[in-house]
């Protein structure tokens, strides 16, 4: 194997750089988030000011990370593909929310994060426990991926030597 198709952190870090690259332009910035009349939240992003029509919603998300509590962003897309990425804030869940429910006939889809986050509904046994198993799963999936190669190469290292002595 040639050293530049080695594993070990290259690709995680990678995939989350990637994923950050990707959300930055939307993530709301300090405190300037605003809900005009129950309709549109505004907030100021890395790439400006975003207005998100709650009457028009196509899709909520969210984005969580269970080892920081502070990051626990609501991802709002409206019909007009304007996407927005809001950290805790009662009173844009309380408008969006209510837009939900005021118009159940044109319902966004929700995921099951964002539904429990809302108030909306919690999520089913099954997708709580699918969600355990992953998180408690997914730690026997990195730390070999971690830890692997040089344990194999120390293993590698030990049979050589001792098969020259």
């Amino acid at each position: 194997m040639s050293p530049a198709v080695g594993t070990g952190l290259g690709f995680p870090l990678v995939a989350a750089a990637g994923v950050i690259m990707f959300m930055l332009p939307f993530v709301a910035q300090g405190t300037d988030t605003e809900v005009h009349a129950q309709r549109y939240v505004t907030a100021r992003t890395m790439s400006g000011w975003r207005t998100v029509d709650l009457h028009r919603l196509a899709r909520i998300s969210r984005f969580r990370l269970d080892q920081l509590p502070t990051i626990d962003l609501l991802m709002l897309v409206d019909a007009d593909g304007v996407r927005l990425m809001l950290n805790q804030d009662p009173e844009v869940d309380e408008a969006t929310m209510q837009a939900v429910v005021a118009n159940p006939a044109n319902a966004p889809r929700i995921s099951w994060d964002a539904a429990d986050r809302l108030g909306l509904s919690e999520p089913p046994l099954k997708q709580r426990l699918w969600g355990h198993a992953v998180r408690f799963f997914g730690v026997f999936l990195i730390l070999p991926a971690a830890f692997g190669p040089p344990l194999l190469v120390a293993w590698a290292a030990f049979e050589i030597s001792k098969a020259w002595s």
